[in-house]
């Protein structure tokens, strides 16, 4: 019998997944505070909003990007400077609030072997029952929709505030990772007394999020968030190009909820989407105001195939924005020589929830077909 088809060994292959992944990020976590980094950036997580603030004051995202890149539209985690490896730690750090989040974690457990202990105590609550271990997995996805948020903030690429998010979403399977991740914020301060460190998220909810996917297991998903969340929620269980048009009418024909778009995130797409990138790219200029961030990011997909699918498809639109006269910005997050080796080693994280390469891109909607007359 296939492992797919067993729900016994499914079970194990992501109770094992589980473990694996909170057993990097812990250990990353505990190298970083040998490193001596940690104490360093643990204030930057007090008031986090405020810090992002503060980080640009004096530096633009522009020349934080000439530093790190010299000019490259493309961002590897073999550059070795020394803002991208903060940039790094800083979002690894803020991963960690989401996968520990609500454990009190005492100072001198801030190492490899520390960390180590912390981690096993966490995964056992996630492994008594079915639901427990649903939780722990989601936190995966949340976890991994953070860092990629967090690392664009850090670049100072993203600056939209949540409250003020008027997102649009598609390929996002139950939109976990794009209700929760996204617009979830680190916090790690100091208990009183016992004085552990204490690793939190706070979210919020977005201005107004329009999520799209046709699978027919999260139609009745898509019901009950439209249901519960009304006021700032919309969920369509249908093609891309029909949900589009529907929000193209609700934009045009309908209040405040449904306003232009100033985010588009695509979080681990299927390359397959979008067999003609202008075409989609004429498809969202109407549903855009006149600027918008875009975030497009994949994973590894299930087979050595999809993955080249889904990197080229990265590769196709950066350089079909950039012949626009836009900007894009692609962040690399696996290194390897061979396809083999770069989608057996990503740099964060295990294969299975992590993503492998980030494309940003400030969307200006006269510049996209069909989006100069709007």
């Amino acid at each position: 019998m296939s492992l797919e088809s067993n729900p016994d060994n499914a079970t194990l292959q992501k109770e094992a997944l589980l473990i694996k992944e909170y057993s990097a990020h812990a250990a990353g976590l505990g190298a970083i505070a040998e490193s001596g980094a940690f104490a360093r950036l643990e204030g930057s997580f007090l008031d986090y909003p405020r810090y992002l603030k503060s980080r640009f004051h004096k530096l633009s995202s522009k020349r934080l990007l000439m530093q790190i890149s010299a000019g490259s539209p493309v961002i590897g985690v073999n550059n070795a400077s020394p803002e991208l490896r903060e940039i790094f730690y800083l979002a690894h750090i803020a991963v960690c609030c989401e996968l520990f989040k609500d454990v009190s974690i005492p100072a001198e457990a801030l190492n490899q072997a520390g960390m180590r202990a912390v981690c096993d105590n966490i995964v056992k609550l996630f492994l008594k029952d079915g639901t427990s271990l649903l939780q722990g997995t989601q936190r995966l996805q949340f976890a991994d929709a953070m860092r990629t948020m967090q690392i664009l903030r850090l670049l100072g690429l993203v600056t939209l505030s949540t409250p003020s998010a008027r997102q649009l979403s598609f390929a996002c399977g139950n939109a976990d990772r794009e209700i929760y991740g996204v617009h979830s914020t680190p916090r790690i301060y100091r208990e009183t007394g016992a004085g552990g460190l204490a690793f939190s998220t706070q979210w919020k909810a977005p201005q107004h999020i329009a999520l799209i996917d046709n699978a027919p297991q999260f139609k009745n998903h898509f019901d009950m968030l439209n249901s519960s969340h009304r006021d700032w929620l919309y969920a369509m269980n249908k093609g891309l190009n029909e949900a589009l048009a529907e929000l193209g009418g609700k934009i045009n024909n309908t209040g405040h909820s449904f306003r232009p778009r100033n985010l588009v995130a695509g979080l681990r797409i299927d390359h397959l989407m979008f067999p003609d990138v202008a075409a989609f790219f004429a498809s969202i200029a109407p549903l855009l105001q006149p600027a918008s961030d875009l975030v497009i990011t994949v994973g590894a997909g299930h087979t050595l195939e999809e993955f080249e699918g889904r990197i080229n498809k990265i590769k196709e639109m950066s350089n079909y924005l950039s012949g626009l006269g836009l900007e894009p910005v692609r962040i690399k997050l696996y290194t390897g020589d061979t396809l083999q080796e770069r989608r057996s080693g990503p740099n964060f994280g295990v294969l299975a929830y992590t993503t492998y390469e980030i494309l940003y891109c400030r969307l200006r909607r006269r510049l996209l077909p069909g989006g100069k007359g709007i």
